[in-house]
C-alpha cells in the first residue's frame, strides 16, 4: 500500500499538473483573442462556461486517448446541439476543441492535423467554428467526424470552408458535398441542415460536416 506521504505527493503533483493545464489554455485564449470572442457574448444558464468545463475534462496526468476524445464528444452533445443557436458555444468548443486536439495532434490522420493547426491560426471571429473531433482512431466508421457549426448559411459555411480552409491547405479528394436535413436528438428538437463531405486514404475514413439552421 502506498504511504500517506507518497499520496500527498501525487496528490500535489497531479494539482500542479492541472493548473499548469489551465494555465496554458487560459494564455491560449488571450494570446489568440478567443477571450474576446467568446466574452462578447453574454452567457445563458444552457451555455459552456469554457474554463469550467475545460477543467472538467483535463487529463493532466494522463496521456490524450481517442476514447478520451469521444467520452468529450458524449459530454458536449448538448452544448453542440445548442451552439447551432450560439454563437458563445461555437466559440467556446471551437476554443476548447483546437487546444486540446493541437497538444494531442499525433492521434489524428494528417490531414485532420492540417485542418486543426489551420483553424489554430485563424481570427476567432470566423464564421464555421469546429464543434466536435473525429473519435474512432483508424476506424471506416462514418461516425469518425470533424464537424463544424455556423450561424451562416449553409453554403456560406460550405463557402467559408472551400476558401479559407481546403484551398489554402490544397486538400484533395475530397467529396463534393452532400446535404441532409435532420432534427437533433438531445431534447431542444432543432431541425437543421447538415453539408457533408469525405476523405479516404488506406488506414483511415472520416466525415467533414458543416451544420447550420438555414440551407
Amino acid at each position: 500500500m502506498l504511504s500517506d506521504n507518497v499520496k500527498k505527493q501525487r496528490n500535489i503533483s497531479y494539482l500542479m499538473n492541472e493548473i499548469t493545464e489551465l494555465t496554458r489554455f487560459k494564455n491560449f485564449l488571450v494570446e489568440t483573442g478567443r477571450v474576446k470572442t467568446i466574452g462578447q457574448y453574454e452567457r445563458k444558464p444552457n451555455e459552456l462556461h469554457v474554463l469550467e468545463d475545460f477543467t472538467s475534462i483535463a487529463r493532466p496526468n494522463k496521456k490524450e486517448t481517442i476514447d478520451h476524445f469521444a467520452d468529450i464528444n458524449d459530454k458536449h452533445k448538448p452544448y453542440r446541439e445548442n451552439a447551432l443557436v450560439s454563437k458563445r458555444d461555437q466559440a467556446s468548443l471551437d476554443a476548447i476543441l483546437l487546444f486540446k486536439g493541437t497538444e494531442n495532434k499525433e492521434l489524428f490522420p494528417e490531414k485532420i492535423r492540417k485542418i486543426l493547426a489551420r483553424e489554430y491560426e485563424r481570427n476567432p471571429e470566423k464564421g464555421i467554428h469546429i464543434t466536435k473531433l473525429p473519435a474512432y482512431h483508424k476506424s471506416f466508421s462514418p461516425k469518425s467526424r470533424l464537424v463544424y457549426t455556423t450561424s451562416l448559411s449553409l453554403t456560406e459555411g460550405i463557402n467559408e470552408f472551400e476558401e479559407q480552409i481546403k484551398k489554402p491547405l490544397n486538400l484533395k479528394k475530397l467529396t463534393p458535398f452532400t446535404f441532409q436535413s435532420k432534427t437533433s436528438s438531445n431534447g431542444q428538437g432543432l431541425n437543421y441542415f447538415q453539408a457533408n463531405t469525405h476523405h479516404k486514404i488506406d488506414t483511415y475514413h472520416t466525415y467533414i460536416s458543416i451544420r447550420s439552421l438555414t440551407r
